[in-house]
């Protein structure tokens, strides 16, 4: 137990210590997922350019968004156990890597990378809605049963 006495706390030393009392204040901090190290340079690239390709013109939330729905697919039995095989996947996503020619794409995709470490080191963190989208497009949304962020559509199924 750690007890501070008010004049220590002010910056006047004193010499009566009142009795301490312990508080135990129980803090839950969620584990990452993995650490960046777990993933390596090359899963956090493939997701970082997922980041880029669908959703560089998006908000923060929308591209942490889009890189849960990489993540939750990761962690489903119904796709591949690793990030590059999910983000490969036909016709899924807009994965291929950039070779941004100006400054404002070299600044986004310094951004996604950003996000994407982001996004792993925290997963356990996000919400509970978040880590249950499997799905998402830029198009009409094509049933009630969505979250709109930005210009993208996200659902736990495929409809």
């Amino acid at each position: 137990a750690l007890c501070i006495t008010l004049g220590v706390l002010i910056g006047y030393f004193t010499f009566h210590t009142p009795a301490c009392t312990t508080v135990v204040i129980p803090i839950g901090i969620p584990q990452p997922l993995n650490s960046i190290e777990d993933w390596g340079e090359r899963e956090v690239n493939c997701l970082r350019d997922v980041i880029y390709n669908e959703s560089r013109n998006q908000g923060t939330a929308g591209q942490i968004a889009v890189a849960a729905v990489v993540i939750n697919r990761v962690l489903d039995s119904r796709w591949p156990a690793k990030i590059c095989s999910v983000t490969r996947q036909a016709n899924q996503f807009a994965a291929w890597t950039p070779r941004p020619a100006n400054v404002l794409e070299r600044r986004a995709l310094a951004t996604a990378e950003r996000l994407a470490i982001y996004t792993l080191n925290n997963y356990t963190r996000l919400g509970e809605d978040v880590k249950s989208y499997k799905y998402f497009n830029s198009g009409s949304p094509k049933h009630a049963n969505i979250t709109t962020i930005g210009d993208h559509h996200f659902s736990e199924e495929h409809v």
